[in-house]
């Protein structure tokens, strides 16, 4: 029996399992958690539409009500949409497989995806089949054979965030499996750098060599818990950021290291900024990193840099992208961009109220 306040969430984890009287066991162990919470794993059932006698695939072209209360009508359901065979099988072997595990009072989740194969792909979707959820609960033996008696609920399915997920949503059609490098994860690195893992596009490392301060909570992407000891503010930046994007489905290699110190060694260097990476973002808003950045030659370091900083309290955003083979390279842009800000007035009035002050230079090189 189902209670009246009754709550259910579960993960379906892509990889299948084996179903056996030992697998099928184990599943009546579950842990019992404060608030009445229990924890445990249980199984999934999928019923993929089958075929027509003629060999053509089952296409069920009419929406049905929301009727199913009980196994009896999920099992009546399930051949409307072409699965009920599929469904059917199923059940016999788990009941099958669970005929001498002694009979216990625990009832045991079981997830049952139904599977309608539509004529068109659905909405905002790229295939043609429909996924059905209920939930149902049967003790140990497994479905006795009267259906009708095991109560059916239906469920909401969600989407696992997933880098297609986010993709898609963000409305990028292509795949990018390039590498890109985040250096620095500040106020604006860690902006730049979950704006992209939230498009599906997260960077492969981040790089940063300080922690966290309760200072940065006022300008940070990241958001502390109400704790009154929060060990966010003792974690490396790095990693927080790193914790983040894996919550975005995504992941991205830490890296608590000085930047500049990696000139001296292109071994390190290439573990922090591989050679196949196609760009570097810099927003440590370091000149050093910055200048360092733009001697390394495209032999040591042949990604792209992308320099992104924010004067002026952020009122200004600066953003320079080399060109081909590094040429012109973030020295040269970046020179360029400042002569730009110096000859015109309203931007260079705004650096000079935020306490930057740009004048005429000449710079040679032989």
């Amino acid at each position: 029996m189902v209670p009246d306040r009754y709550l259910f969430y579960g993960s379906v984890l892509p990889e299948p399992v084996s179903v056996n009287r030992k697998s099928l066991g184990d599943l009546r162990v579950s842990q019992t958690a404060s608030k009445g919470f229990q924890f445990g794993e249980s199984i999934a059932i999928f019923a993929t539409p089958g075929k027509l006698p003629s060999g053509d695939p089952y296409i069920c072209d009419q929406y049905l009500p929301e009727t199913v209360t009980n196994l009896s009508m999920l099992v009546q359901q399930a051949h409307r949409y072409g699965c009920g065979k599929e469904l059917e099988d199923a059940l016999t072997h788990l009941q099958r497989q669970t005929a001498d595990i002694p009979t216990v009072t625990q009832s045991i989740p079981i997830l049952v995806i139904l599977c309608a194969r539509r004529p068109t792909h659905l909405i905002g979707s790229s295939s043609d089949l429909e996924l059905i959820p209920y939930l149902l609960e049967t003790p140990a033996p497994m479905f006795t054979d009267d259906h009708a008696a095991i109560p059916v609920h239906p469920v909401a399915l969600r989407h696992a965030i997933s880098p297609q997920l986010l993709r898609d949503v963000s409305g990028i059609n292509t795949p990018d499996d390039r590498i890109l490098v985040q250096l620095g994860c500040g106020s604006l690195g860690s902006k730049i750098a979950l704006h992209m893992a939230r498009a599906g596009l997260a960077p492969s490392v981040v790089a940063d060599n300080r922690t966290m301060s309760p200072h940065n909570a006022a300008r940070h992407a990241l958001v502390p818990s109400k704790e009154r000891f929060n060990i966010l503010w003792m974690v490396p930046k790095a990693e927080a950021l790193a914790d983040a994007i894996n919550g975005l489905g995504q992941s991205a290699e830490a890296v608590n290291v000085d930047v500049v110190s990696l000139s001296a060694n292109k071994k390190r260097l290439w573990k922090v900024i591989p050679k196949k990476a196609w760009a570097v973002v810099n927003a440590t808003a370091s000149l050093a990193v910055r200048d360092t950045l733009g001697t390394l030659s495209t032999a040591i370091m042949p990604a792209r840099v992308i320099e992104t900083s924010l004067f002026a309290g952020g009122s200004v955003g600066l953003m320079t992208i080399e060109g081909p083979n590094r040429n012109p390279n973030t020295s040269d842009l970046v020179l360029e961009a400042y002569e730009m800000i110096r000859s015109d007035e309203s931007t260079n009035h705004r650096l000079q109220a935020g306490g930057m002050k740009i004048t005429h230079c000449k710079c040679g090189s032989g």
